[in-house]
């Protein structure tokens, strides 16, 4: 079901990146770029069904972030929470079914 979504993301460079751009792998951190559709490698795109979610998510880091509105496709909601201890366990978390835990 495609539904209405809002997206966090980061403002650099007059890209737009994953709102957890610093903490995560390069190679794992999504660009967004306006009228495209986004989908990444593995995994899937964490969205907020509403704007005000959204703005409860940036807190008072308003500069730092900007709240995209687009479509999402096969919208559900998460079945597994991340565990990790470091950021080589990020890179492989959806294929390691010990580093999830189901909701």
């Amino acid at each position: 079901m495609n539904k209405k979504a809002y997206k966090v993301a980061r403002r650099a460079f007059g890209r737009f990146y994953s709102a957890t751009r610093t903490t995560m792998p390069w190679h794992r951190c999504l660009e967004y770029v306006i009228g495209e559709r986004t989908v990444p490698d593995i995994g899937r795109v964490f969205v907020f069904k509403t704007i005000e979610d959204a703005k409860l998510f940036i807190g008072i880091n308003i500069y730092s972030y900007v709240i995209m509105e687009g479509i999402a496709e096969n919208v559900g909601f998460p079945r597994f929470l991340c565990n990790f201890y470091n950021l080589d366990e990020i890179d492989c978390y959806w294929k390691l079914k010990d580093k999830k835990k189901k909701l």
